[in-house]
């Protein structure tokens, strides 16, 4: 058994690539499906690990510095180091353990989302202040592989994790919620053999891009409606592309494109 919901290494050698969007390309057909190529990266439950810096200049990262895994932050240059999270061993048990991990910076600067088991269970979705105060638990229930914060700060959207048995993909599926917990909406409704992730909102907002797996294919970009409508692939070539990232004006997506099955040889 593998648990699955991606995570890719940052260690790769990457140049630059970049797919055009408009309003009325998003309207046409896609490309046929590639099926030559058996799907067989190996997936774990969390996304990369990096460091994010928003408009107040901080730089929110986690480390596992003191025997646990959790959430600091420090000015652009390194210094003033503060630790907001403080893992702690279940007394109950003596075994289990808490973590906080995926810093993600609100577009203000004033909180901080990011994916922890505060009770020694699933890793959910929590918030907190920017100087770790007032930790509140978005979901409930539900272990979280991925989240991102919407343009105007009110609402999250993730995407959650399970275990995949005999190299078949288990069903992931990308969620919105709001930033108080209200309105947990699921967006894809997949079945075994196909995992939806990394949730990208476009800067106006009104629209999701993201990358689906599915067996016996390459990983592609696709775009959907914030409501999960209109589910569009951009990409179908044989290479796995993931890592969506929006432009500025919202007229592009920057992506990784793998070619091969580990994700240690591709560009961006």
């Amino acid at each position: 058994m593998r648990l699955s919901g991606k995570t890719y290494q940052q260690t790769t050698t990457i140049a630059v690539l970049a797919i055009f969007l408009s309003v009325p390309q998003l309207r046409f057909s896609v490309a046929p499906k590639i099926t030559s190529f058996p799907h067989s990266w190996n997936f774990v439950a969390y996304q990369s690990q990096q460091a994010t810096t928003r408009t107040n200049g901080k730089i929110a990262f986690s480390s596992d510095r003191n025997g646990f895994l959790d959430i600091y932050v420090m000015n652009a240059d390194g210094s003033n180091q503060r630790q907001l999270t403080f893992g702690a061993v279940n007394p109950t048990d003596g075994f289990r353990r808490t973590g906080a991990t995926n810093p993600m910076w609100s577009p203000d600067g004033r909180r901080i989302a990011f994916i922890g088991n505060l009770e020694y269970q699933k890793y959910n979705l929590n918030v907190m202040n920017a100087d770790g105060t007032r930790i509140k638990k978005i979901t409930d229930g539900i272990n979280v592989s991925y989240a991102t914060w919407s343009p105007d700060g009110t609402t999250l959207l993730f995407s959650d994790a399970c275990g995949s048995i005999d190299n078949v993909l288990c069903p992931i599926n990308i969620y919105r919620v709001n930033v108080d917990g209200t309105g947990l909406t699921k967006l894809t409704n997949n079945t075994t053999g196909t995992e939806d992730l990394e949730p990208a909102w476009s800067p106006d907002g009104t629209k999701i891009a993201f990358i689906s797996i599915k067996d016996n294919d390459w990983t592609g970009i696709y775009v959907m409606n914030t409501d999960g409508t209109n589910r569009l692939r951009l990409t179908s070539s044989q290479a796995n592309d993931d890592s969506p990232k929006w432009s500025q004006d919202g007229s592009k997506i920057a992506f990784k494109r793998s070619y091969d099955a580990f994700g240690t040889d591709g560009d961006v």
